[in-house]
């Protein structure tokens, strides 16, 4: 009775958890229709723009040049810099979103579209500030 009572308790907190986990996610974002998949088609445009702002974050760094002590960094080793950095990046938003959707893995429609897609925006919208940051600071060098 008590390992019943403590394994229900035990699911009920985690579902807690993975809600209130879902909520910080999905309410930084800017889609709240009243229809999921309206949300998922917003998420999918707002993802879209991530991707073209990392793209000319790229396009920045390729053409940067950056003085060091009055010695030139060569653009081509903040791109590498960068490469590396973002598919590490990738790998871990990857399996983070994952792990995160894992609540949701098993429910109907698109609630797991939802949580899975707003996570990767929250992610690609925190690594696009933390380039920009970047990229300013090279700059002002």
């Amino acid at each position: 009775m008590i390992k019943a009572f403590l394994s229900i308790s035990i699911g009920l907190y985690m579902a807690v958890l993975a809600t209130t986990a879902q909520a910080s996610i999905y309410d930084k974002t800017s889609c709240h229709y009243s229809n999921v998949y309206e949300d998922i088609d917003c998420l999918n445009k707002e993802n879209k723009q991530f991707i073209n702002d990392l793209n000319n974050i790229y396009n920045i760094i390729k053409t940067t040049k950056v003085s060091v002590d009055e010695v030139l960094v060569p653009s081509s080793e903040y791109l590498k810099a960068f490469s590396e950095s973002q598919m590490a990046w990738d790998k871990f938003t990857t399996a983070n979103c994952e792990m995160l959707n894992l609540p949701y893995a098993s429910l109907q429609g698109g609630g797991t579209g939802l949580v899975h897609r707003a996570c990767w925006n929250d992610a690609y919208r925190n690594r696009v500030n933390e380039l920009n940051r970047w990229i300013l600071e090279l700059q002002s060098n």
